[in-house]
């Protein structure tokens, strides 16, 4: 048994260190990247835009609202977000029969990582404190729909295209 861990220890491990330069230089997985980037970071893109014209115009009509920062939050959510929809592509596409896991997985990762991002930015500017965490749950949530609904959208495309194959 603790043969067997060692082992799948062992291959995982040689992947992440020796495999993963190759994964990155192979041609069809360029392909790939270049082609989900260039549709979900525009869309993305497009969605942060709208977020922060409808922001900016709040702000400039109730300025008390709006966090001092909040282009730090912008830029953090909008990473955050093409990181999550990278790494459920590429579990879609390398192990489909994980992406659940994964999908909940990385909403749990994400919810963590941002109390801790959260709780930083609180420990920094205290007296801006409430401002920094209404606009912080704000965002969260528009920025967890818009993938929510990019993952759903995808998987809809998916289940059509299973159950034509049938």
């Amino acid at each position: 048994m603790a043969a067997v861990q060692l082992s799948t220890f062992h291959r995982y491990t040689h992947f992440f260190i020796f495999g993963g330069s190759l994964l990155f230089n192979h041609q069809k997985f360029t392909q790939r990247l270049k082609k989900f980037f260039l549709k979900s970071s525009l869309q993305l893109l497009v969605f942060t835009a709208g977020i922060v014209l409808i922001f900016q115009g709040l702000g400039s009509a109730f300025p008390q609202w709006l966090y001092h920062n909040i282009v730090y939050l912008y830029l953090y959510f909008f990473i955050l977000t093409t990181l999550s929809l990278l790494v459920l592509d590429q579990v879609q596409k390398h192990q489909p029969e994980k992406f659940v896991n994964s999908y909940f997985g990385i909403m749990v990762a994400r919810l963590f990582i941002s109390l801790g991002v959260a709780l930083v930015f609180i420990f920094l500017d205290r007296p801006n404190a409430k401002v920094f965490v209404a606009n912080f749950t704000v965002l969260y949530l528009f920025f967890l729909g818009f993938e929510i609904y990019g993952i759903l959208t995808n998987l809809r495309h998916h289940f059509k295209k299973g159950t034509e194959n049938d």
